[in-house]
């Protein structure tokens, strides 16, 4: 019996070690195929979807890079490998929407910036489509005329978004991403100089600002209410230079980047616009 000892203790640690790796395979598992089920579990997309034409692409341009496109995936729209990275929890590589372009039909398109679908149905990964998704048909189609109208580029096509295995827990207790249903949002054209500073607000800053505009809670972007102590001369220059009151970038540098390449290209009036509508504001 003592000779035979150490063989038994041997088998029986390899049995527990086989059991611990069936846990651990299974528990990866569970995440895994359990949080890609997750981000499935979306508001259905309506049956009717509108598919705007006769786009602008001129404007198309004018409007991507205002509400992030050219910045996240290039002025190419080639992709950008690492756009968004946190060690630990994810690496999102932006796409090559070039390539994507010759998958996604017109109405494939309306659903992905309106709806948050790809083609396989799941949410689109990191890209603020709860701005998007308040487009008008106008620009809408504006924006797709933009994207079919680049020279096609030979750049290859990045892989899919890496999640960490807590960001993979977070999907599947229901805490990333907030998905809201915005199937019902008005899109329609308003008259009024405020009207108009509320729909361009609407597809520019909740991205940083929330929904809401009224920041979120732990985040270096505050609410917008902020804009009501800058003088017209001074949002003006903000919103171009990305200057605060103090004549310096913003805290986090943040707001000053995104001023210099994507809202310098707001117009003057659109500049008013967004300055009446935030003073309106309470």
């Amino acid at each position: 019996m003592t000779a035979r000892k150490p063989a038994t203790m041997a088998a029986t640690g390899a049995i527990v070690l086989a059991a611990a790796a069936l846990l651990l395979g299974t528990a990866a598992a569970v995440l895994f195929f359990g949080s890609r089920w997750k981000l499935r579990q979306l508001p259905q997309v309506p049956a009717h979807v509108t598919v705007p034409t006769g786009g602008d692409a001129t404007e198309g341009a004018r409007l991507a890079a205002i509400v992030g496109c050219t910045g996240c995936h290039g002025k190419d729209l080639a992709g950008v490998p690492g756009c968004y990275e946190d060690p630990g929890w994810f690496r999102f590589n932006c796409p090559n929407l070039i390539e994507a372009r010759q998958r996604y039909t017109d109405r494939d398109l309306a659903i992905l910036l309106r709806h948050g679908r790809k083609l396989d149905g799941a949410l689109v990964d990191f890209m603020p489509w709860d701005m998007y998704a308040q487009l008008t048909d106008a620009d809408l189609a504006n924006i797709i005329a933009f994207l079919r109208s680049l020279p096609e580029t030979v750049k290859p096509v990045l892989p899919p978004t890496e999640y960490a295995w807590a960001t993979r827990w977070e999907i599947l207790r229901g805490e990333y991403p907030n998905v809201n249903d915005l199937a019902d949002y008005d899109t329609t054209p308003r008259a009024g100089i405020a009207e108009r500073g509320r729909y361009l607000a609407s597809i520019a800053c909740p991205e940083c600002h929330a929904p809401d505009l009224n920041g979120y809670e732990g985040d270096s972007a505050p609410g917008l209410l902020i804009a009501k102590a800058y003088p017209p001369e001074a949002f003006a220059r903000l919103m171009r230079e990305g200057k605060t009151l103090a004549g310096t970038d913003s805290a986090s540098g943040l707001m000053s980047s995104v001023a210099r390449w994507r809202f310098s290209h707001f117009t003057d009036d659109e500049v008013a616009a967004l300055k009446a509508y935030l003073d309106s504001r309470t």
